[in-house]
């Protein structure tokens, strides 16, 4: 704590003001989080209290960019290591070539919000890339969803050889998401209507698991 006697209070002009540091951790998706310290400023005389220096909000916009740009390079070579190129990525959401590339290089300046934007929605459902890629066709988005979703749900890693592809069958006596795919597994089968409770586990010569 300090008292400045250079300082004014805004409120009631008294230079008689303390300052205190007051730490803040500022945190973004997929980009980290980073500690800064901020000013709190208190008149000894009146009672405010505030940013008197003006300077929390720099502080804490250089902070947000440099949290941002983290988060562009660290998802951009997540989905680099995971198979997707940056080209691909660019063909699939009609972004001009080197895009990413350029993305990835503004570390010293905050990468724009649609940038940011669009890349933590990719990182989060990577498999909207393949949507993407299939010119957002409404019932191809919807197999690939419930494929991934199928997947997700029995815990089930697929190779990169594998081929995998699902569906819905429905009639009066409830709903079957079915899984296909090259390679026996054992998978999890709930029977009956959709509010059945029952559960049991096999492996399947062909192939198939339900849901």
């Amino acid at each position: 704590m300090m008292v400045d006697q250079n300082q004014v209070c805004p409120v009631c002009g008294s230079s008689h003001v303390r300052i205190e540091q007051e730490d803040r951790l500022i945190f973004e998706p997929y980009g980290g989080q980073k500690a800064i310290k901020l000013q709190v400023c208190t008149c000894m005389d009146c009672g405010a209290d505030g940013d008197f220096l003006n300077q929390n909000d720099t502080s804490i916009l250089a902070a947000q960019n440099y949290l941002k740009a983290n988060a562009v390079s660290q998802i951009v070579n997540y989905l680099n290591d995971t198979g997707y190129t940056s080209a691909a990525m660019e063909r699939a959401f009609g972004l001009p070539s080197r895009t990413i590339a350029k993305w990835k290089r503004e570390s010293d300046s905050c990468p724009s919000a649609s940038a940011v934007a669009l890349l933590r929605i990719v990182r989060t459902f990577p498999w909207l890339i393949s949507v993407a890629d299939a010119k957002f066709d409404h019932a191809i988005a919807q197999r690939i969803f419930i494929t991934e979703a199928i997947k997700d749900l029995l815990k089930y890693r697929l190779t990169n050889s594998e081929q995998v592809s699902s569906g819905v069958i429905t009639n009066s006596e409830g709903t079957l998401i079915y899984l296909d795919y090259l390679q026996d597994h054992q998978e999890s089968k709930l029977g009956g209507n959709c509010n059945a409770q029952e559960i049991e586990c096999g492996t399947w010569g062909n192939g198939r698991g339900m849901l």
